[in-house]
């Protein structure tokens, strides 16, 4: 489908506009519980911490890379990425968590 005929759909009241509004309604639940996954996650990592006695032993700074390669019909692909930093820390069960 075009994207013409989709916004077409949408003046008119068609097929996109259903789509238009599952997407407004779904794309903030979607984000809210996303949210709150990771707000659950590292209150859960912060209580660890605190009961493993965990020590920070060391830091990684975060770095940006390229990438290149080639797509299934044969076209040059070009990429960016980035790798966030992290902070090692030496817990008492032994274990070194980087986060």
């Amino acid at each position: 489908m075009m994207i013409r005929d989709t916004v077409e759909d949408v003046i008119d009241g068609g097929p996109g506009l259903w789509l238009l509004l599952v997407l407004m309604i779904c794309m903030p639940v979607l984000l809210f519980f996303m949210i709150q996954v990771a707000l659950e996650e590292q209150a859960e990592w912060e209580k660890f911490k605190v009961e493993h006695q965990c020590k920070i032993v060391g830091r990684m700074s975060g770095d940006v890379f390229n990438t290149v390669g080639v797509t299934g019909n044969g076209q040059v692909a070009i990429g960016i990425g980035t790798t966030s930093s992290k902070t090692g820390y030496a817990c008492d069960d032994g274990v070194t968590y980087w986060r």
